[in-house]
């Protein structure tokens, strides 16, 4: 299974494609999505501009392009945004909302997943800091790989996640059905 995390911002999103199978994952390509920052007059830089998140909707439309060219991408798995103060959380939503409308136009189904569990599921520690995060997800990889920074790291967490979430649930489903049926029997009608 080909999966694509993404770590969204609008400054620097991490994405990551790791190809899993039942002996492990590896990282196909990783990279970040960087995006200049614009000036208002005043020297300032703008909480967001709308410019800035149609060049990153292009980015992440040639991403998906360029990643279904030499292997077929199964799923994806996006990150939810953390609580900033002011609007800097709506902006962050904004994102998250680009990279899925790119992702569900080009025909992807996957997962969203909050930061806290996305730390679980890679170290077992809901809290864990960033460097635990990339030293877990090295360890988890078949074979290592250069991240370049956090974001990227940050897109392979999220992307085994999904994979630890899928095998979880293959395991479960059996087990499930088979819960499902014998409850069946045990019901008495009066």
């Amino acid at each position: 299974m080909i999966i694509l995390g993404i770590d969204p911002s609008l400054y620097g999103t991490g994405w990551a494609l790791l190809d899993c199978s039942p002996g492990g994952c590896r990282v196909i390509e990783a990279g970040t999505i960087k995006i200049k920052r614009r000036a208002t007059p005043k020297g300032r830089a703008k909480r967001h501009n709308v410019a800035e998140l149609g060049i990153l909707h292009h980015e992440l439309t040639h991403l998906v392009e360029w990643c279904q060219y030499p292997k077929k991408v199964d799923c994806f798995a996006l990150e939810y945004p953390i609580n900033l103060p002011g609007a800097q959380t709506a902006v962050l939503w904004m994102v998250q909302g680009v990279a899925r409308g790119c992702l569900g136009g080009a025909g992807l189904t996957g997962e969203c997943y909050d930061p806290a569990t996305v730390k679980k599921a890679v170290t077992g520690n809901r809290s864990a800091e960033k460097h635990a995060v990339a030293r877990f997800v090295q360890a988890q990889l078949i074979e290592p790989h250069k991240f370049n920074n956090d974001d990227e790291s940050d897109a392979a967490a999220i992307a085994l996640t999904h994979w630890h979430r899928q095998q979880t649930n293959q395991l479960l489903l059996p087990v499930m059905q088979k819960q499902k049926t014998s409850r069946k029997h045990r019901r008495v009608k009066c």
